[in-house]
């Protein structure tokens, strides 16, 4: 990718749907098939967490209503079949479970080691798969927690936020081999000129209030204004099922004067704070919160809305007949299936499409880099493009590098003896001094030696590629990717963090909490 000279894009890009994918292309799958399984598992696991979170505070029927009402979110449909946002579509599916471990932690009679460790699990989960909707979902995932920890008794409350905390720095620890470098070295690329670029800044993307109950369902994209090609829409059946717990939730209060499932107020609330994010009346907290920026689009906070949405719809099933919540459950799910069941399907299919097709050097050098270019390196020359709307590496089809190495004064031999994506290795002959380019992009990690002597490079043009200079004879070079100081630090306190773990359990297994706190939500 990059055009042919490569750069580090899983140092910043989230790793673990990749993972995911490359254990089924072991088993034999293709690779478009392998990502298709992706895309396929993230619709069980996104039921079956919201299954079990909203299990904890309804019937067993409120909780399959709120699973179901989940795996046919719109937004679900935009990001699968619209966008093909394969890593937040799966991130969607960990944020369920990421409140149920949290909550478990507060709300169970007694703290179990399982409820750590799953919430340990899915917070490096969500990091590893789309860091962007964990600095999304963190402030409303905090606010969960913390809910729930004012419900107990001051004298427990202490030592569960000690083992929340303790939980979450583990999974954060875990998952630091990729987040603190992506975060120091991000300063070494163009992510900042590209993702706050006029087209992609924030202020042209907020939702219309009327988007979110009636948008048109389209395979286009994110526009300003009311003409967007896709649809922001929460779904009917979604909200009217929350209607139905709200009155439900309002007339029980009238009669008892108490609430006797708070949860579904914080859902409520939780719901009504992400859905204030997408509208423009939020405009002066995404001004003030700069790592917002890096989002562009203020809709995404549609999938952090998600999982309140459906658990407060899960208490439309408080009716005292079963009979009448059986009726209701019925309705609404053969409701939600009709309505929502036409958004998830592609707008059209290439049959029998194989990998070759999308592997081919013209595919991954031009078409897949010029759509993605984000991480190149800083000071690389952009150029505008469509009116000045937007940018675009300055580099043309025709100017696509064939050789990664390439002599630009002087004359000489090379013989190229490894080329893989982290190593290059040749010798060079000439009777004159070389100046070389290596068509690799310049990056912090690439060390060069000559005759196993380290010496430095140029990187001072406009694509901030590699050049040095060689004196005349024979000479063997070989330029590698290495672990800067950052990524080694990051990758002990993974380590660490894993160490911790591993012995911590013996700890937490062999002295149980025996605290008497009642959960008040079963």
């Amino acid at each position: 990718m990059g055009f042919g000279y490569g750069y580090p894009l899983f140092n910043f890009y989230p790793p673990f749907l990749y993972y995911l994918a490359e254990a089924f292309h072991l088993l034999g799958f293709s690779f478009l098939v392998s990502i298709k399984l992706v895309f396929i598992l993230s619709f069980p696991a996104a039921g079956l967490l919201m299954y079990l979170l909203a299990r904890d505070f309804t019937k067993k029927s409120g909780a399959f209503l709120a699973g179901f009402l989940y795996l046919y979110l719109p937004y679900r449909a935009v990001d699968c079949y619209v966008r093909g946002a394969l890593a937040e579509l799966l991130a969607l599916a960990w944020l369920p479970g990421l409140l149920w471990s949290g909550g478990r932690i507060f709300y169970e009679k007694g703290v179990k080691f399982r409820d750590l460790l799953f919430n340990s699990l899915f917070l490096f989960l969500l990091m590893m798969t789309h860091n962007l909707t964990m600095m999304l979902f963190l402030p409303f995932y905090l606010g969960w927690c913390l809910f729930f920890a004012l419900q107990i008794e001051r004298s427990q409350r202490l030592k569960r936020i000690a083992l929340f905390s303790l939980s979450c720095f583990l999974g954060a620890g875990w998952s630091a081999s990729f987040w603190l470098p992506a975060l120091i070295e991000k300063k070494y690329t163009l992510v900042d000129k590209v993702l706050l670029n006029k087209l992609y800044h924030y202020g042209h993307h907020f939702v219309s209030f009327s988007q979110l109950f009636n948008s048109p369902f389209g395979y286009g994209g994110s526009l300003p204004g009311l003409i967007d090609g896709l649809s922001f829409q929460l779904g009917k059946i979604h909200l009217a099922a929350l209607l139905i717990g709200l009155v439900l939730f309002s007339y029980l209060f009238w009669k008892k004067k108490t609430i006797d499932k708070p949860v579904f107020f914080i859902a409520l609330i939780l719901f009504l704070g992400a859905v204030f994010m997408t509208l423009t009346p939020s405009r002066f907290i995404w001004r003030r919160v700069k790592p917002f920026w890096y989002v562009q689009f203020p809709w995404r906070f549609l999938g952090v809305a998600g999982p309140f949405l459906c658990l407060a719809a899960g208490f439309s099933l408080r009716f005292k007949k079963k009979k009448i919540n059986s009726l209701v459950a019925i309705l609404l799910v053969l409701s939600a299936l009709i309505i929502n069941l036409k958004f998830f399907k592609p707008e059209k299919s290439q049959l029998f499409l194989k990998d070759a097709d999308l592997l081919t050097e013209e595919e991954i050098k031009w078409e897949v880099s010029r759509s993605s270019f984000e991480y190149l390196p800083r000071g690389a020359v952009l150029k505008e493009v469509e009116r000045g709307t937007k940018l675009a590496p300055a580099i043309s089809q025709d100017e696509l590098v064939e050789k990664r190495v390439e002599i630009i004064q002087g004359e000489g031999e090379i013989e190229l003896e490894a080329d893989k994506t982290h190593q290059l290795k040749f010798r060079t002959s000439a009777q004159e001094e070389l100046e070389l380019e290596l068509n690799i992009f310049s990056f912090p990690g690439w060390q060069v030696l000559v005759d196993d002597q380290k010496i430095n490079y140029q990187d001072n043009n406009d694509l901030r590629l590699m050049t040095f200079s060689l004196p005349p004879g024979e000479h063997q070079v070989e330029v590698e990717f290495q672990r800067t100081a950052v990524r080694q630090w990051a990758d002990i306190i993974s380590l660490f963090s894993l160490f911790l773990s591993f012995f911590s359990s013996f700890y937490i297994i062999e002295r149980r909490s025996n605290d008497e706190v009642s959960s008040i939500y079963k």
